[in-house]
């Protein structure tokens, strides 16, 4: 069977991306990787009969693309998965992120200059529902931020959503109620709400500003649409 080739390439919305910084880097990287990572899921679906991906399925497909997308552009930072925070006091070397950014200069440490959690939405499992805000075992996607079990010492990291089932609009609310129903207990605010939406068919961006006891972590959401509704036959 032939593999279905997903168009992804227009209607990109306008991430205003500068030029110099590292954040707009990232951004860039995304969006430009975005196309690629589709087909190659669809290309793995019907190629070789995977009929569901799981999490670390996904992100090291997507993280392949990246590193492709990094090299072609010539930006100045690399991608890997699994970090272990090893060089920010007090972190914990326990838990591992899905993915991060580092320098490409060789005179530069290795460490982590944009920490990335990956999830999939919906989350698989009907216990595991809230997932990409909280969950059991202190495993929630925004709540490792939180808590600093992800991104100690950094100022600015990310989630990667895959959306599998309804629209980005739709989760953007969902996660919203699913922050203010955590505010009423006193542990979150309504101020950590996301914000800021942006969407095109194929990605859709918003930030959350995530308190946490040492400061405030501004956190970018990153969606991609894994089943666009665009098709080339």
């Amino acid at each position: 069977m032939i593999a279905q080739t997903y168009s992804t390439s227009v209607n990109n919305p306008d991430f205003d991306i500068e030029i110099g910084t590292t954040t707009s880097m990232i951004k860039k990287a995304f969006v430009n990787s975005c196309a690629k990572f589709v087909n190659g899921i669809s290309d793995i679906k019907f190629k070789y009969q995977h009929n569901e991906l799981n999490e670390n399925s996904l992100t090291q497909e997507f993280v392949a693309h990246l590193n492709r997308t990094l090299r072609n552009l010539d930006l100045p930072i690399c991608a890997d998965r699994e970090y272990i925070d090893l060089s920010t006091i007090g972190a914990n070397t326990r838990r591992t992120v899905d993915f991060y950014f580092y320098s490409a200069d060789e005179e530069d440490e290795t460490k982590s200059i944009f920490s990335v959690e990956a999830k999939r939405l919906p989350t698989p499992g009907n216990l595991r529902e809230k997932e990409y805000v909280i969950g059991d075992n202190l495993n929630g996607g925004i709540e490792r931020f939180k808590i600093e079990q992800h991104g100690k010492g950094l100022n600015e990291c990310a989630i990667l959503g895959f959306i599998e089932e309804n629209d980005f609009k739709s989760w953007f609310n969902i996660i919203n109620e699913w922050i203010s129903e955590l505010s009423i207990n006193g542990n979150w605010d309504t101020k950590e709400k996301l914000e800021n939406f942006k969407e095109s068919s194929a990605w859709a961006e918003s930030f959350s500003i995530v308190n946490r006891s040492s400061n405030s972590l501004k956190l970018y959401h990153f969606w991609i649409n894994i089943y666009p509704p665009t098709i080339n036959n």
